[in-house]
């Protein structure tokens, strides 16, 4: 069965080769519904490692790993600034320009892209209405009955 190899390597390397034959591990859904026992296991294995060490021995095992960054060591992430997967914008009220995530796939044709920034409660209620039919006088009304 797929999956079987990497789980035994890391039933292994975690120091749980019992795990192996157990039939509460025997396929990829009975793992998820016994994934507290192998979360358990895992959190005793990394409590004794940091981050680094724990990523090499789960590459060396071969199997995939990654750190788990927090938001600060995202924002400085040298991959994530070279391949520019945030974009900075101006927002109402923020002192400086906020991260937005970034289209994270660049097509050479249709590259995508931030065209601006995501709208504030109500910004564009007046634009919208207006499109919809509404008259200057009928958004006053809505506006002065509480409806908008």
């Amino acid at each position: 069965m797929i999956g079987n190899d990497m789980f035994e390597r890391w039933a292994r390397l975690v120091g749980n080769p019992e795990f192996i034959g157990d039939p509460r591990f025997r396929d990829d859904l009975r793992r998820g519904e016994n994934r507290a026992v192998i979360t358990e296991a895992m959190d005793h294995w990394l409590v004794s490692r940091t981050s680094a060490q724990a990523i090499a021995d789960l590459e060396a095992a071969r199997i995939p790993a990654g750190p788990v960054l927090s938001t600060r060591e995202v924002l400085d992430d040298p991959q994530v600034k070279f391949r520019e997967l945030l974009q900075y914008v101006d927002y109402p009220g923020a002192p400086r320009p906020v991260p937005l995530a970034n289209t994270a796939v660049r097509l050479s044709v249709t590259p995508g892209q931030i065209r601006r920034r995501a709208p504030m409660l109500g910004e564009h209620t007046d634009e919208v209405l207006r499109e919809l039919g509404y008259s200057g006088e009928e958004i006053r009304t809505l506006r002065t009955a509480g409806a908008v």
